[in-house]
């Protein structure tokens, strides 16, 4: 008989099969349909119990493909016409400064006439526009679909996986209409964000404050755009970005900080949960910092029960409640790939490492982090090949330099800003400390990007990248049961 946790991942995965299916294959309607009855009326007749759970699988696989399908064809089934709205919006996310314009989406609460959508509406506002998360406006504007690009970039669908399925160009008119209490409740959520933005602005030189922010906040368009530049050729992106690995620092500094103020283990644990959660709410709880965070906690929360054996199956269990919301996000959202991959990478090779190096000795850090930063390469490489058709070729290398020095600046980024607010005269050593630890990585990047060649640019089709992970799983088994049987 099956155990329950390998049952569980295996539904998980016909789940999540169905969906990966169903968002790069379209199989005619009928065909599904017959093999579906099929599987029924075979699993009926041969009541074995592995083959039922079979057929179950299949069925969970099918269902994961129909869910996708739906979504993808509810959003193409839009009119292509365009249509005027005039009503009252809400801000929904915070606006983004581009090059020349910003961009904002707003939800219309209330309009004079229909049609009245209820999706969110990308608005490119001009710069310098006033309006923050939660503010009410008076608002009317003509509205499109958005296009597709190109084959390789899906516009449209890249923004309807966060709910945005219309564009305004250019509105008629937005005005600020006096506030409400719900707007009132989200200025006060999302005060400490601005504040902790404004507090390392002003204590920290630029473009070090602009690091420490990303660091803290997400995001690196606060960064010159030739540093932009440095960070992706060099490999370096991702620590500016809510993903995974910001959620594993920030879980784990708490976990730290729990049991060096004498907490049990599980204590801990609940500790890092709830500080992961107060670090979502504090960069402003945008969308992939909410799925990273999720991500981290199911992680954590499998951690607490002394179930690092599990954690991979409720990774996938995380993975399979997300896409059952929202199956877009497999195909179209980077940030949920990225996190999903990174943290599994985290989850499956931790035993390895346990296994391998069981004592504590000089340079276990230094080896530790080479050990991670490798697997979660190898996990995320085909990806970033796949979306940007290039790899960078000193990724490795800058990240084994880089990476240790980011939890002490996230950290002391924190604390400038605290000392900023509450004793402002000490600020300068703060700020100092957060100056030097940005300045030390602007360093390395400026160093290794000035080599000749640090980025190749590869193309790889999708039925490559599915057979890396393929052989990379297998060859994940194979090694740990080798060591299993080798060293325990």
């Amino acid at each position: 008989m099956l155990h329950k946790a390998k049952l569980f991942c295996l539904l998980c995965c016909g789940y999540i099969g169905g969906v990966f299916a169903g968002s790069f294959f379209v199989f005619a309607e009928w065909i599904l349909f017959l093999c579906g009855a099929f599987l029924v009326i075979f699993g009926v007749s041969f009541r074995g119990r592995y083959f039922l759970w079979g057929i179950f699988v299949v069925l969970i696989f099918l269902t994961g493909y129909g869910v996708t399908r739906h979504a993808v064809q509810e959003v193409y089934a839009l009119p292509e016409t365009s249509f005027t709205v005039q009503g009252v919006a809400r801000i929904v996310r915070e606006p983004e400064e581009k090059i020349w314009q910003q961009e904002v989406v707003v939800r219309m609460e209330s309009c004079q006439k229909e049609p009245c959508p209820r999706e969110k509406i990308l608005w490119r506002a001009p710069l310098g526009m006033p309006g923050k998360r939660g503010e009410r406006l008076s608002f009317a504007c003509s509205l499109t679909v958005p296009k597709k690009i190109n084959e390789q970039f899906d516009y449209r669908m890249f923004l309807a996986k966060e709910g945005v399925l219309y564009m305004c160009e250019k509105a008629d008119f937005a005005h600020t209409i006096p506030d409400d209490g719900f707007t009132r409740v989200i200025a006060g959520v999302f005060a400490p964000k601005r504040a902790l933005e404004n507090a390392l602005e002003r204590s920290v030189p630029q473009p070090e404050a602009a690091l420490a922010q990303g660091l803290l906040l997400g995001g690196d368009e606060r960064l010159p755009s030739e540093w932009q530049q440095a960070f992706r050729a060099t490999g370096l992106s991702h620590i500016i970005a809510i993903s995974g690995y910001n959620i594993v620092l920030v879980s784990a500094a708490f976990i730290i900080l729990g049991l060096g103020l004498g907490l049990w283990r599980r204590q801990a644990f609940l500790l890092a949960v709830m500080g992961t959660i107060f670090f979502v709410l504090l960069v402003g709880a945008p969308a992939s910092a909410i799925r990273a965070g999720i991500m981290g906690c199911s992680v954590f929360a499998a951690l607490s029960f002394g179930r690092l054996a599990y954690s991979p199956q409720t990774l996938l269990g995380t993975a399979f409640l997300m896409l059952f919301f929202n199956p877009l996000l497999l195909r179209y959202d980077i940030g949920f790939q990225l996190s999903f991959l990174a943290t599994f990478a985290l989850v499956c090779v931790a035993p390895l490492f346990i296994l391998l190096f069981p004592k504590h000795f000089f340079g276990r850090g230094i080896l530790e982090i080479a050990f991670f930063t490798f697997a979660i390469e190898l996990f995320i490489i085909p990806l970033l090949i796949y979306h940007f058709h290039i790899v960078s070729l000193v990724g490795i290398l800058t990240n084994m330099l880089v990476l240790p020095l980011i939890p002490y600046l996230m950290a002391s980024a924190f604390v400038t800003a605290l000392i900023f607010f509450f004793c402002p005269p000490l600020v300068l050593i703060g700020a100092g400390i957060t100056y030097g630890l940005a300045h030390g990585i602007f360093v390395i990047v400026d160093r290794v990007h000035t080599w000749s060649q640090t980025t190749m640019n590869v193309s790889w089709s999708i039925e490559i990248i599915f057979l890396w992970y393929i052989v990379l799983f297998l060859g994940m088994v194979g090694i740990r049961r080798y060591i299993r049987t080798r060293y325990v």
